[in-house]
């Protein structure tokens, strides 16, 4: 049963799904002609952290059935506010990192015109090492949003919402906290 495994995709697709509905991974090598080790190897992890969603996800439901429905509608703004914010940030991040790209490209072209500083510059060289300058100023404020970005989801992942559900003002103003800092960083850019 040891070695390489000839099942297709869709075999394998099926053993995790069954794993995940709780099924054994010794039922499921004799029914399959793989080892244990092996769905171990290859579906172990991923299965575990299914798992580990489905019962977060659970538990999110239970914790937000429990709001009286005030509290319900203002999550699910909540909510919908962070999606927006978040798909408009990714997305003007996006935007910004192709003009950074574009204006680096540009600044590579001019300077070509830069000497290599031994010798005096003349007024063309002059101008080509302003363009650059501009250029690099330009390249990382369009990189900004994106690096900005990146820093707030480190430090403010969204995945941690919810998991103080043994104080729920906690839940509702960590939410509240990563909705203020994405505002305050889309309207710095």
């Amino acid at each position: 049963m040891g070695g390489q495994s000839k099942l297709s995709d869709k075999q394998w697709q099926k053993i995790s799904d069954r794993l995940i509905d709780g099924e054994s991974k010794r039922s499921l090598s004799r029914e399959f002609g793989v080892s244990e080790s092996l769905i171990r190897k290859r579906l172990g992890a991923q299965v575990e952290k299914i798992k580990t969603v489905v019962i977060q996800t659970l538990e999110a439901e239970k914790a937000f059935n429990s709001l009286p429905v005030g509290a319900q509608l203002s999550a699910q703004s909540t909510i919908i506010k962070l999606r927006e914010i978040g798909e408009n940030l990714i997305s003007a991040a996006a935007n910004g990192a192709i003009t950074a790209n574009r204006l680096s490209n540009r600044a590579m072209s001019l300077s070509s015109f830069i000497g290599d500083g031994l010798e005096a510059c003349d007024d063309e060289q002059r101008q080509a090492m302003r363009d650059v300058m501009a250029l690099g100023m330009g390249v990382n404020t369009h990189a900004d949003l994106g690096l900005k970005l990146m820093t707030v989801s480190k430090s403010y992942p969204l995945t941690d919402i919810g998991k103080e559900e043994s104080n729920k003002q906690v839940t509702h103003s960590r939410a509240r906290e990563v909705l203020n800092n994405l505002n305050l960083l889309a309207n710095d850019n």
